[in-house]
């Protein structure tokens, strides 16, 4: 479990640390403050499995261009990912934490191909896409623990150059315990995957257990190997003799499916969830709370979440100050004063009198 984490020239943190982590940490602050820039610096460091982790980020965020000689080819725009947008030679990111694997991004321009001699086990799929004027050739330098993985990309101008034979559905690695849900919705190949991983399994319940925070008389949940407009995620309802469609009951519903099912698979793993608060009632998120700390606790998963809401907050109050709950949870405030960001800590009794008192967290 992380208990801290320092990172350096990575989007908006050009230094930043936060200490005294606990099991399930709530992110607050204001907009363009660092919340999910935090969220995927710790998704990279705890899931290594580069360039893959680094790519599903800039597919969430929609930093890519398509090539336009052919609209399935996309090109990502790398430049994002460090502080001021700007990639330099020698640019280099670090997050790190005293318990993980440091994780080091960087970039190095290469003027000549002979110098591509200089750098062993270059997977050059990654240099097959479209090439318009390009500016020069890239080479980005993934390290951890002493083991260097080499990708050779090229680069047009700020745009990383993935090549066609790139299975984007690589990135949808199910049996992982790192996982993390963004703002948006999931799709159903992904819940379905989740789902195998568990069927049968006692963790079935958890996620029926979740389910019932929204509706009481769930009783089951299903697949269909052959979803459609209609279908699909099926639910076995107590009071009705035929099942009925996830996608009836609602938004609230479908997220907190996500949340259930992401947390059943993240088992001596971490999860993050960008704005967990989305489509959720004040009374339903208490509840949600209560599960999340019961679950990580059992499972040993390490959560990060992220939400604007005053009433997830209060939620998360609400629930960590039950005594079962003292010391699992925090809540950590981002606060900008010009470039530099910090984190104000807060345990149950502090939120619990901030709420209290109504002074302001976000």
């Amino acid at each position: 479990m992380l208990d801290g984490v320092t990172i350096q020239n990575f989007r908006l943190f050009e230094q930043f640390s936060i200490d005294n982590l606990a099991r399930v940490n709530l992110i607050v602050g204001k907009n363009n403050v660092g919340k999910s820039s935090l969220l995927e610096a710790l998704y990279l460091m705890v899931n290594q499995d580069l360039p893959e982790t680094l790519i599903k980020i800039l597919e969430e965020r929609g930093e890519y261009v398509f090539s336009d000689e052919n609209i399935h080819s996309r090109g990502y725009q790398i430049n994002h990912i460090f502080h001021g947008h700007s990639l330099e030679h020698e640019t280099s990111i670090l997050i790190q934490s005293q318990n993980v694997i440091p994780l080091g991004i960087r970039l190095t321009y290469i003027q000549e191909p002979e110098q591509l001699a200089m750098f062993p086990n270059i997977n050059i799929r990654y240099s097959k896409l479209y090439l318009r004027q390009p500016r020069s050739s890239t080479y980005i330098k993934l390290e951890c623990l002493g083991r260097t993985q080499n990708v050779h990309v090229d680069i047009l101008e700020d745009v990383l150059d993935i090549s066609n034979d790139f299975s984007r559905s690589k990135l949808q690695n199910y049996t992982s315990s790192v996982n993390y849900i963004t703002t948006k919705r999931i799709d159903y190949d992904e819940l379905a995957g989740l789902w195998d991983n568990i069927t049968l399994t006692p963790k079935e319940e958890d996620v029926i257990r979740m389910l019932q925070i929204i509706e009481d008389n769930i009783d089951r949940i299903s697949f269909q190997s052959h979803p459609n407009s209609n279908k699909g995620i099926l639910i076995k309802h107590k009071t009705l003799t035929h099942p009925i469609p996830l996608g009836s009951m609602g938004d609230g519903m479908h997220h907190i499916l996500a949340i259930a099912m992401n947390l059943a698979n993240s088992e001596n793993g971490y999860l993050f969830v960008d704005e967990i608060d989305t489509g959720l009632h004040y009374r339903t998120m208490t509840d949600m709370w209560r599960v999340i700390f019961q679950t990580a606790e059992r499972l040993n998963i390490q959560v990060f979440a992220t939400t604007h809401s005053a009433d997830c907050i209060n939620a998360f109050s609400e629930a960590l100050t039950e005594e079962a709950h003292h010391h699992v949870g925090k809540l950590f405030r981002l606060e900008r004063r010009g470039e530099q960001i910090s984190a104000v800590d807060y345990d149950y009794q502090d939120l619990a009198i901030a709420t209290s008192e109504e002074i302001e967290v976000r």
